[in-house]
């Protein structure tokens, strides 16, 4: 393990803790990821392609509810931590008071309008009781992992992860198999149990460190931090999850089924994102803090280097994945998972500006108009393309609207905040060489797939190609990025 490893004889101490936290952080979220994602396959052999729709349009549900129901508040408590001041305990229990409130006023509104809300969603009013009692409880687990990441606790912050998700996809299967109901509701009730035990756990550590206050200079503290993110995170809602419920709306809920695994799957790629962020998101405070903008450059373009490799990995075993993951019901969606990955690359790439404007804690602002336009815009695109060309389209819109936004972000860090912000042109020139990449490879395997008569020789010929060409890919890209060249030298010094 990194953590063992006395990396100061090699690196910066940058980099040296980045590659401690961050490998802690990629291993618990790839494990997170891991196990969220081998739940496919049992989900789709358990359900139904509407049921697995179903499942997903809770999912978003719920996805959008823990934006309001709760005011994003856990988001204020991270930040906080980070400014070290002695009175953060107090600032901890005000915020618990202030969800208490939240919950009350917010939750009575909502079960006010259930049957509409419900409806609106394509989901059952019963069942969208059980989303908001998900999201009350899913926001203390919120509250302490926001906590471990900012405090660098990365091992703490892997083990929680990993027994949250394991609960989430582990609890759904024997209940599945033991009682007789509606197979989407099991998985339902197993999410709902998982999130109580791992946000009691939040709770009782929470509690630990917390002093009951009610200061107004906190609540304006926490209110001025978390509204103004609220319409971004809205927005990101509707960029990220937005199709399945439109999709619902104007097909039906198997497409949203299909369209749902596709996505699943090409989000793979964050497993790259969330893990490299988690650990590169406090090294980037730091840094700006000091003021040294190359530390951040440096680590930065080893991150892209790997979240295109991660890109590329899933583009070109898309038909292998889809193959394992769901029967042959699901297969009609399989091409759009290449979309779908480089949309999440375009989008991997804003967050990195958007975080220099969230430096600036009273600029956030500026994220969320950025998210609201092109939110925005992706809804009267879905609306409108959805009935023309089917749901395929989503991913296009989807794809080409995260590009949009990456503009956006660029445009207010650099010219209207005047930051020193990464360059944007040798970023689209790695996606580029990336893309001809992919390309060059679909063609070779085309011509090799008419070549071979037999299908089970297209098939081995397809995996060994595919292998090659990733590890051309990794040599030529990742050594110039300077990851090969660290590991030769460490090993040569070993």
């Amino acid at each position: 393990m990194l953590n063992k490893i006395n990396l100061s004889r090699f690196v910066s101490p940058e980099i040296e803790s980045f590659l401690k936290h961050g490998s802690v952080f990629f291993i618990g979220q790839l494990a997170i990821q891991g196990i969220m994602f081998f739940s496919i396959p049992i989900y789709t052999r358990f359900l139904s392609v509407e049921e697995y729709g179903i499942i997903n349009l809770f999912t978003a549900a719920v996805s959008f509810f823990a934006i309001l129901y709760g005011l994003q508040l856990y988001g204020s408590v991270g930040r906080y931590d980070l400014e070290k001041k002695k009175d953060f305990p107090e600032f901890l229990g005000t915020t618990f008071i202030m969800l208490f409130i939240a919950f009350i006023v917010e939750g009575g509104i909502f079960f006010i309008f259930k049957v509409q809300i419900a409806k609106f969603f394509e989901i059952s009013s019963n069942v969208f009781l059980f989303v908001l009692f998900l999201c009350a409880f899913q926001v203390f687990f919120q509250i302490y992992a926001n906590l471990l990441v900012v405090r660098k606790k990365s091992v703490n912050y892997a083990i929680l992860s990993t027994v949250r998700a394991l609960f989430l996809v582990g609890l759904p299967i024997p209940i599945m198999l033991l009682f007789n109901f509606n197979k989407y509701m099991a998985v339902i009730y197993g999410q709902i149990i998982g999130t109580i035990i791992v946000a009691s756990y939040s709770i009782y550590r929470l509690l630990k460190e917390t002093k009951w206050s009610f200061r107004l200079d906190f609540v304006k503290y926490s209110l001025n931090y978390n509204i103004p993110a609220i319409p971004g995170a809205l927005a990101g809602f509707i960029l990220n999850t937005f199709d399945r419920i439109i999709i619902a709306q104007l097909t039906t809920v198997e497409k949203t089924g299909l369209y749902s695994l596709a996505f699943n799957i090409g989000m793979v790629v964050n497993i790259f994102s969330g893990a490299l962020f988690s650990a590169w998101a406090p090294l980037f405070i730091e840094k700006m803090d000091n003021k040294e903008y190359k530390n951040i450059v440096s680590i930065t373009n080893i991150c892209t280097d790997l979240m295109i490799l991660g890109g590329i990995c899933v583009s070109l075993f898309a038909k292998e994945i889809i193959f394992l993951m769901a029967p042959g019901q699901y297969q009609a969606a399989t091409d759009i998972i290449p979309v779908i990955v480089l949309g999440y690359i375009f989008l991997y790439y804003s967050n990195l500006y958007s975080f220099h404007t969230s430096y600036r804690k009273e600029k956030i602002i500026f994220i969320s108009l950025n998210v609201l336009i092109v939110g925005g815009i992706k809804l009267f695109l879905n609306y409108s393309l959805i009935p023309i060309y089917g749901y395929k389209i989503a991913a296009f819109t989807t794809a080409g609207l995260f590009l949009v936004l990456l503009f956006l972000q660029y445009w207010v860090a650099r010219f209207l905040l005047k930051e020193d912000v990464i360059k944007l042109i040798p970023f689209f020139k790695k996606v580029a060489f990336a893309l001809i990449f992919v390309i060059g490879v679909m063609s070779i395997l085309k011509i090799s797939n008419n070549l071979s008569p037999l299908a089970r020789d297209v098939s081995f010929v397809n995996i060994c190609i595919k292998i090659l060409s990733i590890c051309i890919w990794i040599y030529f890209s990742l050594s110039r990025s300077g990851i090969l060249r660290f590991g030769r030298k460490f090993k040569k010094i070993a």
